[in-house]
């Protein structure tokens, strides 16, 4: 798979790859621009420039197969699916990747034969390859009830992993994550709608981040005047077609037009980007 993405403004280099193990080609973006003279102020506050590194990943599901080959192959090392990719991510200022299962050994299965759990041992693998934010907005993280997407977000916490796309409340969730990148702040937001907008967490229940796009555009405003940039990921569209839809396109300009600088999507690679440059393979 080849990414592209809708870069915005900013000065940070980002560095873009395809795959979680070594040997396939990665995709580098480069951007590299000055602080706009016309910004009043309000909405950039870097206390210093600097070249910073941004790595993002896609799926990471750490269960069914990958689970046994790390009991069988690994030798229950839950660093072992990271062991030959580690090293490439470390070196970057902040990794980002999709969670795409639950990590907890409790709970109770509500999804369909395709239901992943991942043993809490997991994160000791997140944390070797240098995760720093990870999203749970994705149609897995509910798979095994309340349960275990709480014990997800303890997980995480424990381990001193930043999750977004979700939470315990409303305001936590929708306000993102903000990381502090080589003098820029920069804000993470997630959605999806691959779950039922039941799940949305509301200021007595946690859950997801559903995907309205109302709501959105009003967390994308308010992470603008709280940071420098603002990247968005989304999890979303049709499954094993190669090509966006049109509820996608649309949403992706939405963002854009709230604010959002940079949009990560994962696309087939013969097919064109719904916005933005083609990158060199």
């Amino acid at each position: 798979m080849t990414k592209w993405y809708w870069l915005g403004g900013g000065f940070i280099i980002l560095i873009i790859v395809t795959v979680l193990w070594p040997g396939r080609p990665s995709a580098d973006i480069v951007i590299s621009v000055e602080p706009d003279s016309s910004q009043d102020g309000t909405q950039f506050r870097r206390s210093n420039f600097g070249t910073g590194t941004l790595i993002f990943v896609g799926d990471m599901m750490l269960t069914r197969s990958v689970g046994i080959k790390t009991n069988t192959v690994g030798g229950g090392d839950h660093t072992f699916p990271f062991q030959l990719v580690a090293p490439q991510l470390q070196p970057y200022d902040l990794v980002f990747g999709n969670l795409e299962t639950t990590i907890s050994n409790r709970g109770t299965k509500v999804g369909s034969i395709y239901s992943f759990r991942s043993d809490p041992g997991v994160v000791e693998g997140l944390k070797l390859a240098s995760f720093d934010v990870v999203s749970i907005a994705n149609n897995h993280i509910w798979d095994y009830s309340k349960q275990a997407f709480l014990d997800t977000l303890d997980h995480l916490t424990a381990a001193s992993i930043s999750y977004v796309g979700g939470g315990r409340n409303f305001a936590d969730a929708h306000a993102g994550v903000i990381k502090e990148v080589k003098g820029t702040k920069v804000a993470f937001l997630a959605y999806t709608d691959l779950l039922t907008k039941q799940l949305s967490v509301s200021d007595t229940q946690p859950g997801i981040t559903w995907l309205d796009p109302e709501q959105m555009k009003k967390d994308i405003a308010a992470a603008k005047t709280r940071a420098d940039l603002v990247v968005v990921s989304f999890h979303f569209g049709d499954e094993y077609k190669t090509i966006h839809n049109a509820h996608q396109a649309e949403i992706a300009h939405a963002a854009i037009d709230a604010g959002a600088d940079l949009l990560p999507v994962t696309i087939n690679k013969d097919y064109q980007p719904i916005i933005g440059e083609k990158i060199e393979r």
